[in-house]
């Protein structure tokens, strides 16, 4: 499918993978792409590592590095905010559409 790009918009087509027989080697790119919006890759607090060597001498430095219960503390701490956060919005939706819900019978 030869789509014209809009120069503003991403370099790839993100709904490519949606197109002909399922292939997961094909429209990488537009995996690529949506990932950057998941939970996986936009949650604070989050590890990354680039590779199974990186991983690796991560999680040596946060179990055995002096520095390593302060480093888990906080990596802790950030995503127990975040989730505290995300809790508080999730009540609140529900909250107003249930109130909304009601209203409305």
């Amino acid at each position: 499918r030869d789509v014209p790009r809009d120069p503003s918009g991403p370099l790839v087509d993100p709904f490519d993978h949606l197109y002909g027989d399922f292939n997961p080697w094909c429209g990488l790119e537009s995996y690529r792409f949506w990932h950057n919006y998941t939970e996986y890759a936009s949650l604070p607090g989050l590890q990354r590592f680039a590779s199974a060597a990186d991983l690796l001498e991560g999680l040596a430095e946060m179990a055995f590095s002096p520095a390593g219960p302060g480093r888990r503390a906080a990596a802790l701490a950030e995503m127990r905010a975040q989730q505290a956060r995300r809790r508080a919005e999730t009540l609140l939706f529900w909250s107003s559409a249930l109130l909304k819900a009601a209203r409305t019978r």
